[in-house]
């Protein structure tokens, strides 16, 4: 795994918890998190993973949280799994 999919994933592990933070009646907003994986994403490398790519750029972030873990491809099973559209 590279230093940017390492980032993005400790990114995709904070989303969940921001999730699940708010879903707990805290305070929080997930904008700040969806826009630095964007970020991240945006710098990966032209021969980066097409499948995290993929995963990355529909938002899929569960999927995209599941394959840099290594379990491969499969519906998330934690909060923060699709979220349509772009962020900011």
């Amino acid at each position: 795994m590279t230093s940017i999919e390492s980032e993005i994933l400790r990114e995709l592990v904070r989303l969940d918890d921001t999730v699940a933070d708010m879903a707990s009646g805290r305070a929080g907003s997930v904008v700040p998190v969806m826009r630095r994986i964007d970020e991240l994403m945006r710098s990966l490398p032209a021969d980066a993973d097409p499948q995290l790519l993929h995963y990355l750029r529909k938002h899929s972030y569960g999927k995209a949280r599941l394959f840099l873990e290594g379990n491969g491809a499969g519906e998330p099973a934690a909060p923060g799994g699709h979220c349509e559209g772009p962020v900011g």
